[in-house]
């Protein structure tokens, strides 16, 4: 069994959804939630949530909630740079909509994704989920939490009267698949806006697709295009109104059979950068992204030496690897300490500085295939290497120049017999 999985799945049920209960199911399964045993669905859940357009929080304004009522749409208006594009101001209709996925109580929510333009197989199959809460009309009695096959018994008061609660039911949509061939894409800004959901007063759930190809793009042959699920109802003053049109466990997924479609996301490079960002760039130079979350963050799936689809992600999720020693040289502890033999240690401090001394010497050869954003980083690295290399030199030769009762080989095997009691 896999422990961590089930963590993640249950963590996403607590805070995503659906969560449903067996004493608490319609009888087509789906999840209900009752007021008195879970609150309302807002309040059941926190995440992937696409509320209607410029929905006020009910509740104390601070900064946050104020955010909430930000114009519609975004106002600057900035040049295109390098290979990023801020929001270009226009019409309404014309507007990309990612200030919304900024929102307190965010109405959007999507990514953006870089191609690489290819003579055949330029085809993306776009497939998008979601739910909505409907308040049903009646009541359901609240029921005991019994062991399993025991039954559930009504809740009642002191007299005997069965404790009821309003209830809502999940609905789940049945949502088509959106094939787009990349290849019939221009040089169009809004490239897709299509109707997902439908609503008793109009278009409910869009994707909306625009293209943010620079001209730096266009010369190398790549297409960049930001993929956004828009839930299109406006706030009213009814409050339950508003309710009743947000949209949960919402999730957008991306899928392509051309493994070499999906480009790295071109990463900012700016003069201004520390040196500790030129390092962390190096350090993670591998660790390409492949897409840029808007509201969310975002997951994709590798396939040998490239990516088959990416998705929407509410909890991001990283597994940390284990760090552990290369095993070039054998360490111990005991042989350094009091217990061992102090003639034994020396050969092991000395392998250890020749084998520290063979992997500098390897860096520094595979940083001359490195590109050249990447050589300072990499030069000031080695010095750094070189001088712990010196550093721990001069200290091993002073250890094997001193006598074994002296004070300093004493306090090296003592620190070394501690080690292993901590």
């Amino acid at each position: 069994m896999d422990i961590r999985q089930k963590l993640i799945e249950a963590i996403g049920r607590e805070i995503i959804g659906p969560a449903p209960h067996p004493a608490y199911s319609a009888e087509d399964g789906e999840e209900l939630i009752l007021s008195r045993i879970h609150g309302t669905p807002k309040s059941r859940y926190g995440v992937a949530m696409l509320y209607p357009q410029l929905t006020i929080n009910e509740g104390e304004v601070d900064d946050k909630t104020a955010s909430a009522v930000e114009p519609l749409f975004a106002e600057e208006n900035e040049e295109l740079k390098g290979s990023r594009i801020t929001d270009i101001t226009g019409s309404e209709d014309d507007e990309e909509p990612v200030s919304l996925a900024n929102q307190f109580l965010p109405s959007a929510m999507g990514f953006t994704l870089r191609f690489k333009r290819t003579p055949a197989q330029n085809t993306i199959i776009l497939k998008t989920s979601a739910a909505a809460y409907e308040r049903e009309k009646g009541f359901r009695p609240v029921l005991k939490v019994a062991p399993e096959n025991a039954g559930q018994m009504p809740v009642t008061k002191a007299n005997g009267e069965v404790i009821e609660s309003e209830f809502w039911k999940r609905k789940s949509f049945a949502i088509d698949p959106v094939t787009i061939d990349l290849g019939t894409i221009k040089k169009e800004k809004i490239v897709k806006d299509i109707p997902l959901i439908q609503a008793d007063k109009g278009d409910w759930l869009k994707l909306k697709i625009y293209n943010r190809t620079t001209p730096a793009d266009d010369s190398e042959g790549f297409l960049t295009l930001t993929f956004v699920l828009v839930n299109c109802m406006k706030s009213v003053t009814d409050g339950s109104r508003n309710d009743k049109y947000i949209l949960y466990q919402t999730k957008l997924r991306l899928e392509t059979e051309n493994e070499a479609l999906i480009a790295p996301y071109s990463e900012r490079v700016a003069a201004t950068n520390t040196a500790e960002e030129d390092q962390l760039k190096l350090l993670y130079r591998k660790k390409r992204v492949y897409a840029i979350g808007h509201g969310t963050a975002v997951n994709w799936k590798l396939r040998n030496l490239g990516v088959e689809s990416v998705e929407t992600s509410a909890i991001p999720v990283y597994e940390m690897p284990q760090v552990a020693p290369a095993g070039d040289v054998v360490q111990s502890m005991y042989d350094l300490s009091t217990e061992g033999n102090w003639g034994q240690a020396a050969g092991i401090l000395n392998d250890l500085l020749s084998a520290y001394e063979q992997w500098i010497n390897g860096i520094e050869k595979e940083k001359e295939g490195l590109e050249s954003q990447y050589q300072k980083a990499a030069a000031a690295s080695i010095a750094k290497c070189r001088e712990c290399y010196d550093r721990i030199k001069r200290g091993i030769e002073t250890l094997l120049a001193a006598e074994e009762n002296s004070d300093l080989v004493r306090c090296f095997r003592w620190m070394n017999s501690a080690m292993p009691w901590q």
